[in-house]
């Protein structure tokens, strides 16, 4: 099995925003194996951590979509301007790629539904009833590698 680093992103106090992080808290205890990481936004620091592993998941809420996303992510163009405190998750390979020579084989983003990002710490019905198909795909992403 390759090495896998699943990263979830949000705020646990904004509604669906910690929609990625319950997903990861979720992760980490159904997936002994996955690394896994809990963080507000992609910083530039993530990308020596990413360079290190093989398969890169990133979960994160998205006002975008109303289903379940997932999409395959490369590296952005060595041009992409780099952020002080977020980024792409394309940003964020193609910094490992420039700086450490090295980027995870295969990088997933999987987008949960954001239906409101008011204060709060309950997850919308839409957005609660993706958990576990996020888990789901999370699951037959590591079954593969």
């Amino acid at each position: 099995m390759t090495s896998a680093l699943l990263v979830g992103i949000g705020n646990t106090l904004r509604g669906d925003d910690g929609a990625g992080i319950r997903v990861a808290e979720l992760a980490r205890a159904r997936f002994p194996h996955l690394t896994v990481l809990c963080v507000q936004g992609l910083s530039p620091e993530l990308a020596e951590t990413v360079a290190q592993y093989d398969l890169l998941l990133i979960v994160d809420a998205s006002v975008a979509t109303t289903v379940l996303r997932v999409s395959e992510v490369t590296p952005a163009a060595s041009g992409e301007r780099i952020q002080s405190h977020t980024m792409s998750p394309a940003g964020i390979l193609g910094l490992a790629a420039t700086v450490y020579n090295r980027v995870p084989s295969r990088s997933v983003l999987i987008e949960l539904p954001a239906v409101t990002c008011d204060f709060s710490e309950v997850l919308s019905p839409l957005t609660a009833g993706q958990v576990e198909p996020c888990l789901d795909v999370v699951g037959s992403y590591l079954a593969r590698s």
